[in-house]
């Protein structure tokens, strides 16, 4: 359904997986976990007319299966996405994408993931101070 033309296949997908993923109810298989990953990134860097809410969708759905041990390959325009998701995120789903997108495509280290969140003064975002990701990589702390 993500390889789907249509948006609301697409949104519908990126809804399931965002509960399913590792964020969430960890349950998607972990052979799975890569392809997903790597097809929600390339709709998130796609310049799609999409609807903000489909867009949402899919931060959120890859925040979700960001996961500890995860690679994403490096593409063009990651690096702008990431940074515009996370210096002016159009949702509340686009700074913790960024943030996790940063991390396991190596666009950020862990310090620097840290001192980014410190500078900005988002850490107690919901999402960023209760993401079970960034807790188990040491980027924000268990007591948060």
């Amino acid at each position: 359904m993500l390889k789907s033309e249509d948006d609301l296949s697409i949104y519908s997908a990126a809804w399931c997986i965002a509960w399913a993923g590792f964020g969430e109810a960890d349950i998607i298989p972990q052979e799975a976990i890569v392809d997903i990953a790597e097809r929600l990134v390339e709709l998130r860097i796609s310049d799609m007319s999409a609807s903000p809410d489909l867009k949402r969708m899919i931060s959120w759905g890859l925040a979700s299966v960001c996961m500890p041990g995860l690679k994403i390959e490096k593409r063009s325009g990651l690096t702008e996405v990431i940074e515009s998701n996370f210096n002016a995120p159009k949702n509340n789903e686009d700074r913790i994408a960024a943030v996790h997108v940063a991390i396991v495509a190596n666009e950020w280290s862990i310090n620097e993931a840290k001192f980014r969140l410190q500078q900005s003064e988002v850490t107690q975002e919901y999402g960023i101070s209760e993401s079970r990701f960034l807790k188990i990589m040491k980027v924000v702390s268990t007591d948060d």
